[in-house]
């Protein structure tokens, strides 16, 4: 694993140029209206460490190798911390939509406290910088999360999309 993050970071440089230049022309055509213009990062820290990793591959990982697989999620992190004050510095900019497919449709994909303890504060860090320039913080993620729906809006998460009734009790979620 981290010989394939001493190469990731070494193509950073080159990624970085190339999406900032997406960013742009993507932004670009919308800068002139006055409607909520929301950025959505498809690949946040958990959808990007399954990419590197594999899906089954990284959860295997988050139990049997947790000091290395911490290195990916806050080296992904790290680079996010780095791009985002493109995006927040432009005006036009309401709101930043953070994917992660954490929830499956009955629970986590991971034991709450596994998402606890090796992905909230890497994620809390990205929301503090998000509202630090007064943007919005927007969550997805597929499936049933209702076990981490406490600590999401403890850490200040403006929206969470999409709550999906056919994975989630919507009248418990309502009530708790």
């Amino acid at each position: 694993i981290v010989s394939e993050l001493i190469q990731h970071n070494n193509q950073a440089a080159i990624i970085e140029k190339k999406l900032i230049q997406q960013i742009d022309n993507e932004i670009e055509p919308w800068s002139h209206s006055n409607k909520y213009l929301l950025a959505r990062i498809d690949n946040s820290s958990f959808e990007t460490a399954k990419t590197i990793r594999g899906t089954e591959n990284l959860l295997a990982e988050m139990l049997t190798d947790q000091k290395s697989t911490q290195i990916l999620f806050d080296t992904i992190q790290n680079l996010h911390l780095k791009l985002l004050p493109h995006l927040l510095n432009n005006p036009y900019i309401d709101g930043i939509l953070l994917c992660n497919d954490w929830g499956m449709q009955t629970s986590l994909i991971m034991p709450p406290d596994l998402w606890e303890s090796m992905i909230l504060n890497g994620e809390r860090r990205l929301y503090q910088m998000i509202h630090q320039y007064n943007k919005d913080v927007w969550i997805h993620s597929c499936g049933n999360i209702s076990n981490i729906i406490p600590q999401l809006i403890s850490s200040d998460v403006d929206v969470l999309n999409p709550i999906e009734p056919t994975a989630m009790n919507l009248p418990q979620l309502v009530k708790d």
